[in-house]
């Protein structure tokens, strides 16, 4: 998958942070150490707001330090794959989850820009912690 049109559009932090997950491949949530997954609905304008606003969050920060955005395409079977072993069920909102030693920390989804606050808070806390 590449990241569509619109999405790049929001895309406010520099692209090397930005991982495009092969749609093909298991996804491995615990080999991240530090990182955020974003679930992107190619078809959902909540899942867009939900990726301008995380962009945003972020391009906030004074520094990332090595934090990486995940991003994994909702329709592909391997993140639905993920998705059941977590126990979610998508409805296609901008489902988004940090990762801290290869597990999740927060999860969030149906967001907007009024949540930046606390997408910055959640960031902020992963890479503040752990190793």
């Amino acid at each position: 998958m590449s990241l569509p049109s619109a999405y790049q559009d929001c895309l406010c932090i520099d692209k090397r942070r930005l991982v495009v997950l092969p749609s093909d491949e298991a996804i491995n949530i615990r080999s991240i150490n530090r990182g955020i997954l974003f679930i992107l609905a190619k078809w959902s304008g909540a899942s867009q707001l939900a990726f301008r606003a995380l962009n945003k969050a972020l391009a906030s920060l004074p520094e990332l330090n090595g934090l990486l955005l995940y991003v994994a395409d909702t329709d592909s079977d391997e993140t639905q794959q993920l998705l059941s072993d977590l126990g979610d069920v998508p409805p296609g909102a901008g489902e988004t989850y940090w990762l801290l030693e290869g597990r999740i920390e927060h999860k969030l989804s149906g967001y907007k820009e009024p949540s930046l606050p606390l997408l910055r808070d959640y960031a902020e806390h992963i890479l503040h912690s752990g190793g």
